[in-house]
């Protein structure tokens, strides 16, 4: 006999729905059409109470659910949240953007201070966090975005696949990032993200596997100039960092490609943000800035989240094995070190 479960509707705060969106098991809901079936229903508890509590959140929207209790709803109304916070710094490309979140997600305020400097003494107040209040402007925004809904079909399944678990770890690493203050911390989820969606589990060798993946899916991108496809494939595409004297010479790039001729900016730019992030969790720093981790997000929103998701979605049953047999059937790289001069 299948028990019948409660449906829990949820405030997302700052969210103004314009249709009714079915994210995985969660369906999104403009707020006053919500309330409205809602209370077709016998009222149970203080209506007043509830409706002075919503309406000083700003919800313009609601997510309801079917869930066992509340805990387990709240959990999937947030990776359903995950899934549109990343889908809206994907389509609108900007680091800072209004947020939207359940109560408790989304940390914003003032901080008034005072500064003292020799004699003097100052007051004065800064704003933390992006401020509340985002409308997706099109009403079919999510009907046209089918490798989120793909994703989004993983929130709340006992057995996903291994490409959709993938994608949807790394959706909600991504979005904890979005909203982290401090930029130390957003380097690490964001890396992070990266990692699930990109990485083997292994023992060594992942800061170049990780820079390798990553500089197939971005490098050209910008300008619809990819590398190994639409130009000659280049060494850091060529050279396999899971065989020892390729790693090595990645290793002399790494030190000696800093500079041009043989600098890749995408290789070397996850490079860094990987060295970066290992350093912190091993605790040994570096503190590294809001304005320099929102930077780098921007970079993976504009150019890489929506293609390596596509690849996840494309390549449900071992995307990181068939992304590396993808890199390993590029052309040729051509003779680098006889155009070049001796490096490698």
């Amino acid at each position: 006999m299948t028990v019948e479960m409660p449906t829990f509707l949820v405030p997302i705060e700052g969210l103004t729905a314009l249709a009714d969106w079915k994210v995985g098991p969660v369906a999104i809901r403009p707020a006053a059409e919500a309330l409205s079936d809602a209370r077709q229903g016998q009222a149970l508890g203080n209506v007043e109470w509830f409706d002075e509590l919503d309406a000083g959140q700003g919800s313009g929207a609601f997510a309801a659910v079917e869930a066992a209790d509340l805990d387990a709803a709240i959990d999937l109304v947030a990776q359903a949240v995950d899934v549109l916070r990343v889908l809206q710094h994907v389509r609108y490309f900007t680091s800072q953007l209004t947020q939207f979140g359940i109560a408790g997600d989304v940390g914003r305020g003032v901080v008034p201070y005072i500064k003292i400097e020799g004699a003097q003494v100052g007051r004065g107040f800064s704003h933390r966090g992006n401020a509340f209040g985002w409308t997706f402007s099109d009403p079919d925004e999510w009907g046209n975005s089918p490798v989120f809904q793909w994703a989004a079909s993983a929130i709340g399944a006992s057995s996903p696949g291994e490409s959709q678990r993938r994608a949807l770890v790394g959706i909600q690493l991504l979005s904890q990032a979005l909203v982290e203050q401090r930029g130390t911390f957003k380097m690490v989820e964001l890396v992070g993200a990266l990692e699930a969606w990109l990485l083997p589990r292994q023992a060594s060798g992942q800061t170049f596997r990780l820079a390798r993946a990553v500089a197939f899916f971005g490098c050209g991108r910008h300008d619809n100039d990819l590398c190994g496809r639409s130009r000659d494939t280049c060494p850091y595409l060529q050279l396999n960092p899971a065989k020892d004297a390729e790693r090595r010479k990645l290793k002399r790039l790494r030190i000696k490609g800093e500079f041009p001729p043989w600098r890749c900016s995408e290789w070397h730019r996850v490079v860094d943000w990987y060295d970066d992030r290992s350093a912190v969790v091993h605790g040994s720093g570096p503190v590294i800035s809001y304005k320099d981790a929102s930077n780098s997000l921007y970079w993976v929103c504009r150019y890489l989240a929506e293609p390596i998701l596509q690849w996840l979605a494309d390549h449900p049953t071992d995307p990181v094995a068939a992304l590396e047999a993808e890199i390993a059937a590029l052309p040729p790289a051509p003779d680098w070190e006889g155009m070049l001069g001796s490096q490698i």
